[in-house]
């Protein structure tokens, strides 16, 4: 019997085990950024949901890049529009999932290309996105421009698949918490969470 090896690559299971059980901690964006750099020289990390309404919210940013809360902030009040990730008609017809890589010479001169790309080094992002029928989540990974000259996709798109899962959960932890009274309970909710052993 004759066998046949695909060519995708696998993401090691116990680096998928650690993004999962990050994924309901507060380091959820700093461990998903460290994986990331295993592959690739990525600088910075930043996902967001899409809601049927148009509306950004931000998931989870982070790099060490300066200016990356003023980044994230004017991405999701305008620059999103500018995006070619969600200008591109792939993620609008179906639901489904996608991945784009966008380059910071294919995005026009201007502000979103001045601050999201320019000013902090980048010189491209690989985004991730999952779209259903209420919503849209999308994940970027961007390189910067001290990155070599190959981007190692393939081994990004496999850290990537198993990166949404845990997004997903990331965002189904976030709502579960919503509905706590005050700060209080939801610092001791996440506490509880990432540190089971904890007494009151």
């Amino acid at each position: 019997m004759a066998l046949h090896a695909l060519k995708e690559p696998l993401v090691d299971p116990s680096l998928g085990q650690s993004l999962i059980e990050a994924a309901s901690t507060p380091q959820f964006a700093q461990v998903l950024l460290g994986a990331a750099r295993q592959f690739d020289q990525i600088d910075e990390v930043f996902a967001y949901q899409v809601n049927a309404q148009g509306q950004v919210r931000v998931l989870l940013s982070s790099g060490s890049r300066k200016g990356l809360e003023e980044r994230t902030g004017a991405y999701t009040q305008r620059f999103h529009a500018e995006d070619p990730v969600l200008m591109a008609r792939a993620y609008r017809d179906k639901a489904g999932g996608f991945t784009q890589r966008v380059l910071a010479m294919d995005i026009p001169s201007g502000d979103y290309r001045d601050l999201c790309f320019e000013q902090p080094g980048f010189q491209e992002k690989l985004s991730f996105g999952w779209r259903d029928p209420a919503q849209l989540m999308v994940l970027s990974f961007y390189r910067g421009q001290q990155a070599g000259s190959e981007s190692r996709e393939p081994q990004l798109s496999a850290l990537g698949q198993v990166a949404m899962s845990a997004l997903s959960y990331h965002v189904r932890q976030e709502k579960a918490l919503a509905p706590q009274a005050n700060a209080r309970d939801v610092l001791l909710a996440r506490l509880s969470r990432s540190f089971p052993n904890l007494t009151d």
